[in-house]
């Protein structure tokens, strides 16, 4: 069970996550009612590239000497689509891992988006919709998520570009949340999440 000592880094791809996983602290905020008992931080990295360079200096220059004397529980949320196919994936997670621990990280853990975020706010195709100012499609154009919010935005007349987030205040988090709980389980339980 988190307590006030808890802070909760939360390590994302880009602008568009950074946005949604702020909308989503703050749905757990006001369906528990209360503050959450952890303190959390959302940190954009702009990206998976350089990561094992990147993650651990971050970790060890900035969020430890900020967080000195509090429990750390870091989170690298990411995309799967850039791991599932390649040969040689863009990031080394064992050595993440290994550069996490040696500065003294006792607890890391991951939130995959299957396939990639853009499939999750696709969960809520009414919510982007009404955002657009568009009827909802009987199918979507596309082979992924990506080109799927492409194709969406353009019948509104608008371009999706990575990173965009405008439309994340018009998402219905709870549907998200609820099509997505088991890839959140972990979070909300080091939250100290209890939803009924």
């Amino acid at each position: 069970m988190p307590t006030q000592n808890t802070v909760i880094l939360l390590f994302v791809e880009g602008g568009s996550d950074k946005a949604f996983y702020n909308a989503l602290l703050s749905f757990y905020r006001d369906r528990m009612g209360k503050r959450l008992k952890a303190t959390y931080e959302v940190i954009d990295m702009k990206g998976v590239g350089r990561y094992e360079q990147k993650f651990p200096n971050q970790l060890k220059n900035k969020w430890l000497p900020k967080y000195r004397d509090k429990n750390i529980i870091v989170f690298c949320c990411y995309d799967t689509d850039v791991f599932s196919f390649s040969e040689k994936p863009p990031v080394d997670w064992p050595t993440v891992r290994k550069k996490a621990q040696e500065i003294g990280i006792r607890q890391l853990c991951e939130i995959r988006a299957e396939k990639m975020i853009e499939d999750w706010f696709l969960l809520d195709l009414d919510g982007l919709c009404r955002f657009l100012g568009i009827k909802r499609p009987t199918r979507l154009l596309g082979k992924d998520g990506y080109e799927k919010m492409k194709a969406l935005f353009k019948k509104g007349n608008r371009a999706y570009l990575k990173g965009n987030h405008d439309f994340i205040p018009h998402l219905n988090i709870a549907t998200i949340r609820d099509s997505i709980q088991s890839e959140l389980q972990i979070l909300e339980e080091k939250l100290g999440v209890r939803l009924t």
